[in-house]
């Protein structure tokens, strides 16, 4: 859903090219879906990061062996998927999930589960990135984009020209961007469709940046040389993650 404007955007320019449906052709895209874990953000990256704090906590708090706890808990799965049947939202559920590892090792059920489902779940989300928008415009303007594409529920922040009283490539925008993520520059990534206003804006405070060309039947990474240095080139959103680690 976070790529949904840009993917918005390449629909409708890939639409203009080949003008309109032919005759007959009544199949119009007017609807996008898109799934969250593992999609949106990288849920497995997320629970791996957050299994360590849940095996501490267990430890200090429970006496459960950090080694044992991932195997206590996909037991505990089984048990509850059994009782619920798999094909329900239950089986996603984590207290219940905790519940019946207490139950089984014999441990106070409360008030332990739902600590430890609270734990997991402000761990994990804590980790999803902050998302901003930096764009050359008038905030009303991009406000109304951003509604009607339903992707304000998604956004954490957004600096308009308009009120950094700057456009891009000039560094007020980008410092006002960073500012606001509350984060360092070079923890921050910049993407943008433009040379002369993202990566170049972006490279003059020395903050990361990828440039985003959409263009059918690529599926290499290309690389853009510039006075300040070499950014890398994505044809698709598929390629940010390879993308970031060249950064």
């Amino acid at each position: 859903m976070r790529n949904s404007f840009s993917f918005e955007k390449t629909w409708y320019n890939e639409r203009s090219r080949k003008g309109k449906a032919e005759t007959g052709d009544i199949r119009m895209m007017k609807a996008v879906f898109f799934d969250i874990d593992d999609t949106i953000y990288d849920y497995i990256g997320a629970h791996n990061n957050t299994m360590p704090v849940m095996k501490e906590w267990a430890y200090e708090n429970l006496g459960i062996a950090k080694e044992d706890l991932e195997n206590y808990l996909a037991e505990a799965r089984v048990k509850a998927d059994d009782r619920a049947g798999r094909d329900y939202a239950v089986n996603h559920n984590r207290l219940v999930r905790f519940q019946c590892m207490l139950e089984t090792l014999g441990k106070p059920v409360f008030p332990y589960a739902y600590e430890m489902y609270n734990l997991y779940w402000d761990t994990l989300i804590d980790q999803i990135i902050y998302i901003g928008i930096g764009s050359n415009m008038t905030s009303d303007v991009q406000y109304r984009k951003i509604l009607k594409l339903g992707l304000g529920k998604y956004i954490d922040g957004i600096v308009t020209s308009e009120e950094a009283g700057e456009e891009k490539p000039y560094r007020k925008l980008f410092d006002l961007c960073v500012e606001k993520a509350g984060v360092m520059v070079e923890e921050s990534i910049f993407i943008g469709d433009s040379i002369a206003h993202d990566v170049t804006g972006a490279q003059n405070i020395g903050m990361p940046v990828i440039l985003y060309r959409p263009k059918e039947n690529v599926n290499e990474i290309e690389w853009l040389q510039t006075e300040k240095g070499k950014c890398p080139v994505i044809a698709h959103f598929s390629q940010f993650f390879e993308a970031e680690k060249m950064l």
